[in-house]
């Protein structure tokens, strides 16, 4: 080897080192191997880990949740920060939470009889119902919060900072109400994209939580918002932390006015006897919206025009969209969809990770008529499935989801009711309006019909388990009387549904497209078998139960979640 060539081969060893970094600083391994032994002594003293290494160092200071899912008043424009150290690579969005007001008994209810203020800084005399227990904390904390931003972080990518995230003054009294410790604006938050600051103020009435976003990146990209838990709405329930991650979803930018500065929403003429509809019509939402109504025509996802200023124009239109994630009313369903995460990909600050959107099977494959035409025309509805136009039966029948029992919501209104949403010859006849379905009546379940934890006496026929579903019974006598339909215990596994009902502990496999004739209980009639993804989950197991449990089934709820 010749001098030129020694230099030339000493050059391309230097430069590959510093590729890759040979000369990394010996301070650098000692902070990481300091970082290393951190991790496992808080792993050693914690029996519970979070799921995610971002909550970990903000536990005591960190850690949402509605019937009729709202943002908080829009009051003002979101503080802006300028953060321009973005990295080029795009990695799993970051959420911190911080909840110091958790921690201060002044900021909630604590015992009865004392006067606490809520979200708007007025008055509230707390009750028993109010108290944010210990264990409640303990709930929002370990449990909701971490399942709730996994859905976000598993399914969002944003181009991470490479600072730390630095949070400014916030210009809205809601947000301002909140504590934000000043390391925040003084250092910043390590390792996060965006941070909550969770409360549970008091406040009366159904809803279950409250979230505003309160601070961007120059870009428009959320950094920081708010989230008030109701005291007593909190459970651990899996509904709980779908609605948390609901509100969530509204502090990373899923609303209104985000998406108006964004130029994603334009106005629709003339659809379903309405002058006009609001829909997201960005490229991606467009396309995924047509993909799943099977319509080539849809302009886009219709948002919600009913309900308050806090409801209409922030979620997708219930009645087109009941069981999806950003409905404006929470159900049993709250599946995080392509059309929404399409809608947060369309932001551009946010790329989505395809493969981890949910089906959703109401709307779906349902064609242009479900999407522009009526629910029902002269009493006849062209989505059975959907919709009912039958308000008294002597049988029960099957909730869409085929989670509950229930009846028709058919009911003769007092007055007429509004031209538009008039679908029978009898205009006193229709839906309820507080369903936000624009007066379209469907099957709505009873407090005491579900299928995992219903009243036995109330339900003839059914088997009442954590893994019941609803199914469709074809002429079933019970007893001489017939029974409709029927909830029996569903086991899934590699793609296919075995069924077992009231009266018989066999486990018989049940083919979609075919039925089951029972052999005991009843004296004639079948069982419908119902499409796999009906009732079971991605993991081929069936769905949890929606009613609060106690810690010691926790496992059940996340491996079945």
């Amino acid at each position: 080897m010749n001098f030129v060539q020694y230099v030339l081969l000493s050059l391309t060893l230097l430069l590959g080192c510093v590729f890759i970094g040979c000369f990394a600083n010996n301070d650098n391994e000692n902070n990481n191997n300091n970082d290393n032994n951190n991790n496992n002594n808080n792993n050693n003293n914690n029996n519970k880990s979070t799921p995610f290494g971002f909550l970990e160092a903000m536990v005591n200071h960190t850690a949402i949740f509605t019937a009729i899912l709202k943002e908080l008043p829009r009051e003002g424009k979101a503080a802006w920060h300028a953060l321009t150290a973005v990295r080029s690579e795009w990695n799993p969005l970051r959420i911190a939470v911080s909840t110091l007001d958790l921690n201060d008994t002044n900021k909630y209810c604590n015992i009865s009889g004392v006067i606490r203020q809520d979200l708007h800084g007025k008055d509230f005399m707390c009750t028993e119902t109010s108290i944010l227990t210990p264990e409640k904390i303990q709930l929002i904390i370990e449990y909701i919060l971490p399942e709730a931003v996994q859905l976000h972080s598993s399914r969002l990518l944003v181009e991470s900072l490479n600072e730390n995230l630095l949070i400014p003054l916030f210009n809205d009294t809601i947000c301002s109400s909140f504590t934000v410790p000043a390391d925040h604006r003084r250092i910043g938050v390590k390792d996060a994209d965006m941070i909550l600051y969770v409360a549970a103020k008091p406040a009366s009435g159904v809803d279950v939580a409250w979230a505003k976003s309160c601070a961007k990146m120059k870009n428009g990209r959320p950094i920081a918002g708010v989230i008030n838990f109701i005291p007593q709405s909190i459970s651990l329930t899996r509904i709980s932390i779908r609605i948390t991650a609901h509100e969530i979803a509204h502090t990373l930018g899923f609303n209104y006015q985000q998406m108006v500065d964004l130029n994603m929403i334009s106005t629709v003429p003339h659809v379903r006897g309405k002058p006009s509809v609001m829909v997201v019509n960005s490229t991606l939402t467009a396309k995924k919206a047509k993909e799943f109504y099977g319509c080539s025509s849809a302009v886009g996802m219709e948002l919600e025009d009913e309900g308050d200023n806090n409801t209409a124009g922030s979620h997708w239109k219930r009645r087109n969209a009941r069981d999806e994630l950003m409905a404006s009313m929470g159900s049993t369903g709250m599946y995080y969809t392509a059309m929404t995460m399409a809608t947060f990909e369309d932001m551009k600050f946010y790329k989505a990770n395809w493969g981890k959107e949910e089906r959703m099977s109401w709307g779906e494959n349902a064609g242009c008529a479900f999407l522009e035409e009526k629910c029902i025309v002269n009493n006849i509805t062209a989505f059975p499935h959907m919709f009912c136009n039958e308000s008294k039966s002597s049988t029960l029948r099957c909730t869409f989801d085929r989670r509950a029992l229930g009846s028709c919501s058919l009911t003769v209104h007092n007055i007429s009711i509004p031209e538009v949403y008039q679908y029978f010859t009898n205009p006193y006849l229709g839906g309820n309006k507080d369903d936000l379905m624009d007066y379209c009546p469907f099957i709505v379940p009873y407090e005491d019909s579900y299928c995992n934890n219903g009243e036995k006496e109330l339900l003839p026929g059914s088997r009442i388990s954590v893994n019941s579903r609803c199914l469709t019974g074809d002429h079933l006598i019970l007893y001489n009387k017939p029974v409709g339909d029927i909830c029996v215990e569903v086991l899934c596994g590699n793609g296919k549904v075995h069924i077992r009902y009231l009266g018989d502990d066999e486990w018989y496999p049940c083919p979609e497209g075919t039925s089951i004739t029972p052999m005991k209980t009843f004296s004639s009639g079948r069982i419908q078998c119902p499409m796999v993804h009906e009732v079971c989950d991605e993991s081929n197991v069936a769905f949890t139960t929606l009613t609060s449990i106690s810690l010691a089934s926790m496992l059940w709820l996340w491996f079945f979640y």
